[in-house]
């Protein structure tokens, strides 16, 4: 026998141990890799009952709030004065309307929390042309604030106090104004303005929907107001306080603005930001990549306050508190 004979079974053996040592090998890669994926799965999985089980105590928590908000202003509801304002500590701005409502008086209480904040008021007169006017102004109160000219500014002192703010209209002949006036602690005058409205003006209405009542935290963005996405594009945000129609003569009208400005960083509360968060990560989809699973990169980290501080770069500037005391 030749050594090739001899020794070729030998080698055609090996070649074949050496491939099913190849293909036990692969086998066992391929196995090791279907545990992973079957452990990813498990993984994901317990992800997503976990989401599931996070959405539903959000929920539960969102309804807790709302009932515990409808009852505070069912409360308040029978405030009648800034002395008998039941709401006195907090970190919230807490507003509602005062009873009982005298003919031609409106009067707001409003709580304020520590810090710099200051109520600012604008007006805008236009006159009936086809559909115009109304154009006009709802695009006062939907508009950008720093885009006003004549802006009103108190500044409210930086302590936590109720407020209280009157307004009385008075009509003498023709000529109709509403006076302002702005209630301190210890009902000390804090601050008194007269603007004229259009002449033979007979009352004065909330604009569509009232703003009141609120309970928000200082510079939060308030995804309940309408048009929300276009204000969280505007800078810092605003406490919306009222929004308040006049129509005199000839159709002539005035929009009457009220807000509240914080010296404070852009916010938003914890629970709201868990029940909004599709919505307020798809806003930021035109100017970045940002999807839900990024979320959490516009705020500064959490440190338990109740509330989220968006950072810098996501969508505000900060803006001071300037005082100008012109109307128009």
């Amino acid at each position: 026998m030749t050594i090739g004979a001899k020794w070729g079974p030998v080698l055609a053996t090996m070649g074949m141990l050496f491939l099913l040592l190849q293909l036990n090998l692969r086998q066992n890669d391929l196995q090791w890799e279907c545990q992973l994926a079957r452990q990813d799965l498990k993984d994901y999985q317990q992800l997503d009952l976990r989401h599931a089980k996070l959405k539903r105590q959000v929920a539960r928590a969102w309804r807790e709030r709302q009932t515990a908000c409808d009852q505070l202003f069912e409360w308040l509801a029978g405030c009648t004065s800034r002395q008998d304002y039941i709401v006195r500590e907090g970190p919230w701005i807490v507003a509602s309307e005062l009873r009982p409502k005298r003919q031609q008086v409106q009067r707001v209480g409003f709580y304020v929390p520590q810090g710099e904040h200051a109520l600012k008021f604008a007006t805008k007169k236009c006159r009936e042309d086809g559909r115009r006017t109304s154009q006009s102004i709802a695009k006062f109160f939907q508009q950008d604030t720093r885009r006003f000219s004549h802006v009103v500014a108190i500044e409210l002192p930086a302590t936590p106090q109720v407020f209280e703010l009157q307004l009385v209209m008075s009509q003498e002949n023709l000529h109709s104004s509403l006076t302002l006036r702005l209630l301190g602690r210890h009902n000390a005058l804090l601050d008194q303005r007269v603007v004229r409205l259009p002449a033979n003006c007979r009352d004065i209405l909330p604009y569509e929907e009232n703003c009141l009542p609120k309970l928000n935290y200082p510079s939060e963005l308030d995804t309940e107001q309408s048009n929300w996405e276009y204000f969280c594009r505007s800078g810092i945000p605003k406490t919306e306080l009222l929004h308040l129609s006049a129509t005199g003569a000839d159709e002539e009208k005035l929009g009457i603005r009220f807000w509240i400005e914080s010296f404070s960083p852009g916010c938003m509360s914890a629970l709201k930001a868990a029940c909004y968060r599709d919505n307020i990560a798809g806003i930021r989809q035109s100017y970045s990549a940002v999807n839900s699973y990024h979320f959490d990169d516009l705020f500064e980290p959490y440190v338990d306050s109740g509330r989220y501080q968006f950072r810098d770069s996501a969508f505000f500037s900060p803006i001071g508190l300037s005082v100008d005391t012109e109307l128009h």
